[in-house]
């Protein structure tokens, strides 16, 4: 889906998209490492492998998750989905800070592709 979007806004100009290192960079370490590229459920099992992740590559998810944040942060507009906890984590950046410490007000926004509680 990723790629997809990309080769459709290719052609767009002043168009900058950013696809988070976790999808890029993040999800290849893990098929390398573990051997899997599902991150939710490994071998079966039902559980997070991230915290097993960052062990195996010394932290190296921590800061990508961190460049992600601050990259992000950049943006005027985002799309969302707010059923995911990290998506919910950026809503409230650019609802708290982002929208609060920029000269107009709501200057940033959201598309919700999945609305949660939240």
């Amino acid at each position: 889906a990723i790629s997809e979007f990309q080769n459709y806004t290719a052609s767009k100009k002043n168009w900058n998209i950013y696809v988070d290192p976790y999808h890029t960079e993040l999800v290849h370490m893990k098929k390398e490492i573990l051997g899997d590229d599902n991150f939710t459920h490994s071998k079966g099992k039902n559980y997070n492998e991230n915290p097993r992740l960052s062990s195996l590559t010394k932290g190296r998810s921590g800061v990508i998750a961190l460049a992600s944040i601050l990259i992000a942060m950049e943006a005027d507009n985002y799309v969302l989905m707010t059923t995911s906890n990290w998506s919910r984590l950026m809503n409230e950046i650019r609802k708290n800070i982002l929208n609060e410490h920029l000269t107009k007000k709501n200057a940033t926004t959201v598309i919700d592709l999945m609305p949660g509680e939240w």
